[in-house]
């Protein structure tokens, strides 16, 4: 297994239940990228996405 995926894993042990987020910002840090996080409780855009 890559490290890549080690540290995904581990990051579930405490973030559970969102695995297909954390792929997505994963990929991205290691792009370089920017990702912009939502969630359906806060208006579209504010940063107030939790990953709990």
């Amino acid at each position: 297994m890559n490290k890549a995926n080690l540290i995904i894993e581990e990051v579930n042990k405490v973030i559970i239940g969102k695995e297909k987020v954390i792929r997505k910002v994963w990929m991205t840090i290691l792009s370089g990228g920017h990702v912009l996080l939502e969630d359906g409780r806060y208006a579209i855009g504010c940063g107030r996405f939790l990953l709990l």
